[in-house]
């Protein structure tokens, strides 16, 4: 009987020195009967005894359901029936996900700790913090959960309804699937919930640049420690954790080119390259060429300065009774117009994708193709200081 203990004699030439099997009911409705063979018949009729003894009673407790119970189980079956789900397999799933649960790891308390560990393996201060409001941010709409609570479709929700640009979306993914990958390492999760959501595409005009005349204004009234980090920033492309560790032994005047060492870019897949410094960026670094200077070009605190250069730049009760314009301040801008006069004045996405680290000319093609003209291209690279030599070419440094 298929929900019965039976007790039969075995014969196999393969297993010649078991005599006897047990069947018995498996533990969950609906799978198939198991079976146990025993060498000795006494060895045979214990095991059958408790197999009996634990059936008897599974009937005795299922005998002893209280009707309202029945009808609810009776009710979920009726509904599961059109998914062609069973009741048992529910369960089952149900259980599985709150074991999950309880192993899991709190958000605020995995984070903290992805934290420190990023901050014991010398990650830059603004990347700290980046990931730090990231992963804040996240815990505020999600105040108690945990990680295993999170679903693909959870964050790819919360990443579609986040303010601002898909720039701002993408970054946000790009740490959630760092963090989550993390808590997977670590034993947290059993899967990365957030490599799978959908990345937004960047449209062209969410990548901002300023002008030659923006551009111009902000060197000009630049505090004399922030002009060679933003003069290289402007006319060499370098991203803003490559100034902060470049040094002044790798801008090689003679050979008018800048040496970014990988070690100054921590991206993966990052390589040594060779920048050249057009004759603009010369002139406005000459000071420091005619003093012999050493060591990091970046001041200390340079975020911060640079921060506090931003809010002077925007704000117009310090313009005024100057001849400059309130700039408004774009993030990435520096490194945005570089690429995008560098590619307009030299028409060859391959030698500008190697200018800025790029491993393909990808980004420059979706990102900066034709947004200036050749004609800006070229105010662009005559920006010089005020009392500078005025040369136009780009390529007579550059070649």
């Amino acid at each position: 009987m298929p929900n019965a203990v039976n007790l039969k004699p075995f014969t196999s030439a393969r297993h010649p020195h078991y005599k006897w099997v047990v069947y018995f009911p498996a533990p969950r409705p609906g799978e198939p009967r198991k079976s146990k063979r025993f060498r000795t018949k006494a060895a045979a009729e214990a095991f059958f005894l408790d197999k009996e003894t634990a059936l008897v009673n599974h009937g005795r407790a299922s005998a002893a359901l209280h009707e309202k119970a029945i009808r609810e189980a009776a009710w979920c079956m009726e509904q599961l029936k059109p998914l062609g789900a069973s009741l048992s397999n529910v369960v089952a799933d149900f259980v599985e996900r709150q074991h999950a649960r309880r192993n899991s790891e709190g958000l605020t308390t995995a984070s903290r700790a992805f934290l420190r560990e990023k901050a014991q393996d010398g990650r830059e201060p603004r990347y700290l913090r980046e990931i730090r409001n990231r992963l804040e941010h996240l815990a505020r709409d999600f105040p108690k959960s945990r990680l295993s609570d999170f679903t693909t479709a959870i964050l790819d929700k919360w990443l579609r309804a986040l303010p601002g640009k898909g720039t701002t979306r993408n970054n946000y993914r790009r740490t959630l699937s760092s963090f989550f990958g993390w808590a997977v390492d670590r034993g947290f999760i059993a899967g990365n919930p957030a490599a799978r959501t959908a990345k937004a595409s960047i449209e062209a005009d969410e990548v901002e640049i300023f002008t030659p005349g923006e551009a111009r204004v902000i060197l000009e009234h630049a505090p004399h420690a922030l002009v060679p980090v933003l003069a290289i920033g402007f006319f060499c492309g370098l991203r803003t954790v490559e100034l902060s560790r470049l040094t002044w032994d790798k801008v090689n005047f003679t050979k008018s080119e800048i040496e970014v060492d990988r070690r100054a870019n921590r991206k993966r897949g990052a390589s040594r390259r060779f920048v050249p410094m057009p004759p603009a960026l010369l002139a406005w670094l000459r000071p420091w060429q005619e003093t012999g200077a050493f060591g990091p070009i970046a001041p200390a605190a340079m975020n911060e300065k640079l921060r506090r250069y931003h809010r002077e730049l925007e704000d117009f009760r310090i313009a005024q009774g100057t001849d400059r314009p309130v700039i408004q301040w774009k993030q990435n801008a520096v490194r945005h117009s570089f690429a995008s006069y560098a590619l307009a004045h030299e028409e060859d996405a391959a030698r500008v994708a190697l200018w800025m680290g790029h491993t393909s000319t990808r980004v420059l093609f979706e990102n900066y193709r034709e947004r200036v003209t050749r004609a800006d291209a070229a105010a662009f690279f005559s920006i010089f200081p005020p009392t500078g030599e005025r040369i136009v070419a780009m390529g007579a440094a550059a070649s």
